[in-house]
């Protein structure tokens, strides 16, 4: 169940079910199925990277602009947090609508996000099992980054996608497509590429922007 990407399940030589691994724990095809994965520890299963949320908004950063179009894009999407990520995705760190404001209150001119990190956002490993992931999400002020150990960022996780998780009479978790940014807005042209909110542009559905 741990390993593999999609199952099938057989029965007297006749395929039962085939599916992800969370659509089988969550949804069995009959009472065969059901049997076989009675018992099973989703959370123990399963790894931080399986159910990260992509559905998110992530910033690429800059050295030395981005503070005010990352405020932007956040109220712009009645969001509270955004996720800093480099042009090769790797995770920079996380700001917040009042990080923000903080940082550019009295400053004239372009600031870098890094002026904004927020302190206690600790990042995931993305092999962590989900079983792990209680304590630190306990009293994280966002949802949590999940960063693979080449710093690439995978999504993240919040309280509520955990519990949702974990109850399997909420829908299964979609599988986890391989991250796509999304086409970038030139702060240094006239903005002519720009992701309206649920834009299905990519299998992620991330919202960003260029800082």
């Amino acid at each position: 169940m741990r390993i593999g990407d999609r199952i099938a399940i057989m029965k007297d030589g006749q395929v039962v079910q085939v599916g992800t691994p969370d659509e089988i724990l969550r949804n069995p095809a009959d009472d065969y199925v059901r049997s076989f994965v009675r018992g099973v520890d989703a959370a123990a299963v399963f790894k931080a990277a399986d159910i990260a949320r992509k559905r998110l908004t992530v910033v690429r950063e800059h050295t030395d602009r981005g503070c005010h179009a990352a405020l932007r894009l956040i109220e712009d999407h009645d969001d509270d947090f955004a996720y800093v990520v480099s042009p090769g995705r790797r995770y920079l760190g996380t700001v917040s609508a009042d990080s923000l404001r903080t940082a550019l209150r009295g400053h004239v001119g372009a600031l870098g996000l890094q002026h904004a990190f927020l302190p206690d956002v600790p990042p995931i490993a993305a092999e962590d099992a989900v079983a792990n992931l209680f304590g630190q999400l306990a009293q994280a002020p966002c949802a949590l980054p999940v960063v693979a150990s080449d710093g690439r960022f995978c999504g993240a996780i919040s309280k509520t996608t955990l519990l949702r998780f974990l109850d399997r009479d909420t829908p299964p978790v979609p599988p986890s497509p391989h991250i796509e940014l999304p086409k970038a807005l030139n702060l240094t042209a006239p903005a002519t590429e720009t992701m309206a909110p649920g834009l299905p542009a990519t299998p992620t559905q991330e919202r960003g922007i260029a800082a």
